[in-house]
């Protein structure tokens, strides 16, 4: 994917194009052609992939890559003309938020602080630094329950839970860190500055908050496909279930899941956060989803057909 950013950036036209191309069909060719993978690491393997250096470079690089795309693409700005201009601004919002959120959020769970600072700043690009704050200490702990702003409810259809998602998320952030959200709400709004200096064009406001709110947009739909239904019953007066397998969707295509470094493997990730995603493992209990993230996102646009599609699949809890 970025190296089609790079072609947009370096020949324009319809190669801007050629990367939402690459998510929104050839991967959902690729599952459904290869099937599902269970395929995962024995669990004596994990401490051995857990310390190989190479998973997590890729991680580095990428975070890198990002951050050299981002100034290319303001610096040419004031280049591109109309159409191209909307092509820029959402081609690299998928990017930032397909990839660099999905990254971010691998970082953000580790304990290194130059990792989570890492996550922090890939965030912060997209003027998303809170969510790191909510979802460590906010989803993780109450996923499943109804006051989880990042917990779908049945029914609810995906435009009144991205609202939802947004404000109460930042508010539950702000809750749990006030002056870790302020800084970092700082650190953005000192960038978008530094981008309006270097680029010396007002203009320039216009993609930084639009690949912004696509990156974003792109987050929160991911977020209502993780646990759309899927709630944690009361089991005593007060006491709620505790999160199993149940209470993540997951999906075991292989192209979507190396495309979001396992992030479908979902159901694991939340019972063992601090697992890198090279070591992620499937589960027997995990509702599946009929297709990969990627699609899965273009279905729930469309309500009727998402709600058609999915509610029959949430399992009795």
């Amino acid at each position: 994917m970025p190296i089609l950013v790079m072609l947009g950036l370096l020949l324009g036209g319809w190669w801007w194009y050629s990367m939402l191309v690459v998510p929104f069909v050839v991967v959902p060719i690729i599952d459904h052609l290869v099937g599902p993978d269970t395929r995962q690491p024995d669990r004596s393997e994990l401490k051995d992939l857990e310390s190989q250096i190479s998973y997590r470079m890729v991680l580095y690089i990428y975070a890198a890559l990002q951050c050299g795309l981002l100034v290319w693409a303001m610096l040419q700005w004031p280049e591109l003309q109309g159409w191209e201009r909307w092509a820029c601004t959402i081609v690299m919002g998928v990017m930032t938020g397909g990839l660099g959120i999905t990254i971010a959020h691998e970082l953000v769970h580790r304990s290194s602080w130059v990792e989570r600072a890492l996550g922090y700043g890939l965030l912060c690009s997209v003027w998303y630094g809170h969510f790191g704050v909510e979802h460590v200490r906010g989803h993780h702990k109450n996923v499943g329950l109804r006051i989880d702003p990042a917990t779908a409810r049945r029914g609810e259809h995906a435009y009144a839970f991205v609202v939802r998602s947004l404000v109460m998320g930042f508010v539950d952030a702000f809750r749990i860190e006030p002056r870790l959200v302020a800084g970092l709400t700082v650190v953005q709004a000192g960038w978008t500055v530094l981008a309006v200096v270097l680029v010396g064009d007002l203009s320039v406001l216009w993609f930084v908050l639009g690949q912004s709110a696509v990156a974003v947009l792109l987050l929160e739909l991911v977020n209502y496909v993780e646990h759309y239904g899927l709630v944690r019953q009361e089991v005593a007066p007060g006491v709620m279930a505790k999160f199993s397998a149940q209470h993540a969707w997951e999906s075991r295509y292989p192209a979507s899941n190396y495309l979001l470094f396992k992030l479908q493997r979902h159901a694991d990730h939340h019972m063992h956060p601090q697992r890198r995603y090279q070591t992620l493992r499937v589960h027997e209990d995990s509702p599946q989803l009929p297709s990969g993230y990627p699609m899965m996102v273009l279905l729930a646009l469309v309500p009727s057909l998402w709600f058609r599609a999915i509610d029959r699949r949430i399992p009795a809890m």
